[in-house]
C-alpha cells in the first residue's frame, strides 16, 4: 500500500503543481525608449495553467509605493495580457508585480528592471540655415511609435532639412527683390507734398509683379519653413505619386 501511495503522488505532483502564474518574460512596457514624464503602459502576461478557473489580483509595486492593480479572472488554460499605466521619471526602475488569489496568498511574483530615459533638452524650433524648423519633433513622433523607423529615416531627414534650408535660402533672395520692387508705395503715388512721376504702364504691371511674387514666395516659404506643414505635405505627395504612376502602369500600353 506504501507503494500505491507513493506513486498515485508522483502521478498527482506535476497536476498539483500547475497553477496560474507569470509567462516567461512576463512584463514589458508599451515602449521600447521611455521618457521622463512621458505615460506608459506596464503589461503583464499572467496564464492559468491549472485545471480551476483562477479570480485575484495584480499588484504592481516600485519600493514601498504602489504603481497599480488590477483584478485578475482566468479561465482554465487562458492567458491574458493585464496593463497598468505608469508615469516614471529618468532612470532605473526596479518594478515588481505581484499576483495574489482571493485570499490573499501569492501566487506568483516577477522583477523588472526598466531605464527611462531623460526628457531631452528642448530643442530650438529655429535651425541657423534658413531660419527653418527642426524635423526633430517630427523624427520624435515616429521614433515613439516605431524606434527602428525612426533610425533608418535620420539620415534622410537630415538631408530633406538641408535642401529645405537651401530653398528658404533662395525664396529669401526672391523676397528681398519683390520687396526692393514693391518699395513702400506703388508707381504714381503721393509722397508728401510733391508727386512722384507719373508711371508708364510698364512700371504699373512691373509693380503689380512684384506684389503677387511677394505673396507668392511669403507662402511658399512659410510652407517650406515650417516642420508640420512640410513633412505631411511631402507624405501626401509621396502617397499621390505612387498611386499616380500605379494607376499608368494599369493603363494599356498603347494609352500610355
Amino acid at each position: 500500500m506504501r507503494q500505491v501511495f507513493i506513486i498515485g503522488l508522483l502521478f498527482l505532483a506535476p497536476i498539483t503543481a500547475l497553477a496560474a502564474g507569470f509567462t516567461k518574460e512576463p512584463l514589458f512596457l508599451s515602449t521600447s525608449n521611455p521618457v521622463d514624464g512621458e505615460t506608459v503602459l506596464i503589461h503583464a502576461i499572467v496564464s492559468n495553467e491549472s485545471s480551476v478557473a483562477f479570480a485575484g489580483k495584480l499588484s504592481f509595486t516600485e519600493g514601498a509605493g504602489s504603481v497599480g492593480s488590477i483584478p485578475v479572472s482566468l479561465a482554465v488554460g487562458e492567458a491574458q495580457v493585464f496593463s497598468v499605466s505608469w508615469k516614471p521619471a529618468s532612470g532605473d526602475h526596479v518594478i515588481v508585480a505581484t499576483l495574489k488569489d482571493t485570499d490573499g496568498s501569492t501566487v506568483g511574483e516577477v522583477t523588472q528592471t526598466f531605464s527611462v530615459s531623460a526628457r531631452p533638452t528642448q530643442i530650438s524650433t529655429q535651425q541657423t540655415k534658413g531660419g527653418i524648423d527642426s524635423s526633430q519633433l517630427v523624427q520624435e513622433q515616429i521614433s515613439n511609435i516605431s524606434p527602428a523607423v525612426g533610425n533608418l529615416l535620420s539620415p534622410g531627414f537630415a538631408i530633406v532639412d538641408s535642401v529645405r534650408g537651401n530653398a528658404v535660402d533662395a525664396i529669401d533672395a526672391g523676397v528681398n527683390w519683390a520687396k526692393a520692387e514693391v518699395g513702400t508705395k506703388p508707381p504714381g503715388s503721393i509722397l508728401g507734398s510733391q508727386t512722384a512721376k507719373t508711371s508708364t504702364f510698364a512700371d504699373t504691371a512691373r509693380f503689380v509683379a512684384a506684389t503677387l511674387f511677394l505673396y507668392v514666395l511669403s507662402i511658399l516659404r512659410w510652407l517650406v519653413a515650417s516642420a508640420a506643414i512640410f513633412y505631411p505635405a511631402l507624405v501626401i505627395l509621396f502617397f499621390y505619386g505612387l498611386w499616380r504612376m500605379y494607376k499608368r502602369m494599369r493603363r494599356p500600353a498603347w494609352q500610355r
